[in-house]
């Protein structure tokens, strides 16, 4: 679990680093980057916005890298980690904020306590 969150976390935060700094305009002008997590009955669920420039890149379902033409890696292993952990992902943008929202089953496939000093 601690290597998918430091996956989903890092993915999260190099996105939402890098759309701040491609807005242009001056320095500090209506650029955010929002984070928050909270655990709820034993599920981790994130929610993020950042500022953006307006300009996001699909195909089909999936959201193209702002580096290269071709399919981004970091929203699709996001989704596929909240997955993994029993959970889900979501992601879109609109009027200049693009919104990640993402939950994770936190002790799912954990040992049970009792079985876990055996």
């Amino acid at each position: 679990m601690e290597q998918s969150l430091c996956v989903v976390f890092g993915n999260l935060l190099e996105n939402a680093c890098e759309a701040v700094e491609r807005m242009e305009g001056e320095e500090g002008t209506g650029r955010f980057i929002r984070l928050s997590a909270v655990e709820h009955m034993g599920n981790l669920i994130i929610h993020m916005e950042n500022s953006m420039d307006g300009k996001i890149r699909k195909w089909g379902k999936f959201y193209l890298s702002s580096k290269r033409q071709e399919v981004g890696i970091g929203l699709s292993s996001i989704s596929n980690i909240a997955q993994m952990h029993g959970g889900d992902a979501q992601f879109h943008g609109e009027n200049g904020v693009f919104v990640s929202d993402v939950y994770l089953e936190l002790y799912a496939g954990a040992p049970d306590e009792d079985t876990a000093h055996a």
